[in-house]
């Protein structure tokens, strides 16, 4: 039966937290220090110190271009992570830690490693999008916490019912809205609103981890044996480490036990493909010693799937509009139906057509699909 878990619900709630209250008041500190007018020139005068955090991997290339060629620097075209970044590295170089603060300390420093640990936690780690509801209190309480203690107003222009999304049919903005108008008055952090744009993200988000990531799985463990996914690679252990050292320098990999994974001999321990990031998994299936297994147009599906999800960071345009939308719905629901088969087309279809009723009756997808007009197929 198609529904939305409160376990779901949890986690989109909190990636709300962090890409909304969270990231307004991280950039509230940062305007803080860094004064806006003065932006463009402070960073371009630290220029040898942006080039030693490139070479460490502390920030991407695109963020260093930014950073650099950029001569309207703003704070509001930094993400979270980059402002945290700079706070941390730059000017007064405060002093952010990986660990998360003793409760006793209440410092602005304290507050914003809050930030950074549980953003790291909860969007960067395998939390398979649920969040259970006591590691959801733990994490809301911890993360509002943060938040007032930096910037008490934070939560003022969430506080106040949405209308605009009172009539919405699709499954996970009615979750949303009747979980936060259901919020006591004496919840901490208490957020009642969201703009049809931040819902529009939140679905996409559940949508990569309630279908991509489960049909990409499905596909993964009918190829690779649940012993070992070396053994079915037949690549050299440099090789196999080279996919996952790359994986987790572009810090798209949590630690998942790199050298377990590279043993050779006498593997007792079998590997869950449930401890593989999306990312992680949709390299294996395309590395060379196993992309002959899969047909074309599963290879199409999967390199559409990755190059869509690279685009995607949970600190980064976390807003969306009707079109990008639309646009990240159609290929993300073409390319799953394009790998998953005929045989579990139906089942797929059935799931699109829950989450966004709006998208017609049920769905034919073809490998035509392109064709078709968004609204047709339904609307990450």
């Amino acid at each position: 039966e198609d529904k939305i878990t409160k376990q779901e619900i949890n986690y989109l709630r909190v990636v709300h937290l962090v890409t909304g209250p969270a990231v307004s008041t991280v950039r509230h500190v940062f305007d803080t220090e860094f004064d806006p007018g003065k932006l463009t020139y402070t960073i371009r005068k630290n220029a040898n110190k942006l080039i030693n955090l490139r070479q460490k991997k502390r920030i991407s290339n695109s963020q260093f271009d930014l950073l650099t060629k950029d001569d309207r620097l703003t704070s509001k075209k930094l993400d979270l992570q980059l402002m945290i970044c700079l706070l941390r590295n730059i000017g007064p170089k405060f002093d952010i830690t990986d660990e998360l603060p003793a409760p006793t300390r209440v410092t602005v420093e304290a507050n914003l490693s809050r930030i950074k640990y549980y953003r790291n936690t909860v969007l960067h780690n395998h939390t398979h999008g649920t969040l259970s509801d006591k590691l959801f209190t733990t994490v809301w309480d911890g993360l509002c916490e943060a938040i007032t203690g930096l910037n008490k107003k934070a939560f003022v222009k969430y506080s106040s019912a949405n209308e605009d999304n009172a009539d919405a049919t699709d499954a996970v903005t009615k979750a949303l809205t009747e979980t936060m108008q259901n919020e006591t008055s004496h919840s901490k952090g208490r957020v009642r609103t969201m703009t049809n744009e931040e819902n529009y993200y939140l679905r996409i988000i559940h949508l990569w981890h309630s279908v991509v990531f489960r049909a990409v799985r499905v596909k993964f463990d009918s190829i690779f044996p649940s012993s070992h996914p070396f053994k079915t690679l037949n690549l050299s252990s440099k090789d196999f480490r080279n996919i996952l050292q790359y994986n987790k320098r572009d810090k798209r990999c949590a630690l998942i036990g790199l050298d377990a994974l590279c043993q050779e001999k006498n593997v007792k321990d079998k590997q869950s493909s449930r401890k593989f990031t999306l990312t992680l998994m949709i390299e294996l299936l395309l590395s060379p010693g196993i992309y002959h297994k899969i047909d074309e147009k599963e290879y199409t599906a999967l390199s559409k799937l990755l190059l869509l999800y690279r685009k995607m960071d949970p600190s980064d345009n976390t807003i969306f509009t009707r079109e990008t939308f639309d646009a990240h719905w159609k290929t993300i629901t073409t390319s799953v139906i394009d790998l998953v088969g005929e045989t579990q087309q139906r089942i797929y279809e059935r799931k699109f057509c829950f989450l966004d009723p709006e998208g017609n009756q049920p769905l034919k997808f073809t490998s035509q699909t392109s064709n078709i007009p968004c609204a047709v197929i339904c609307e990450i």
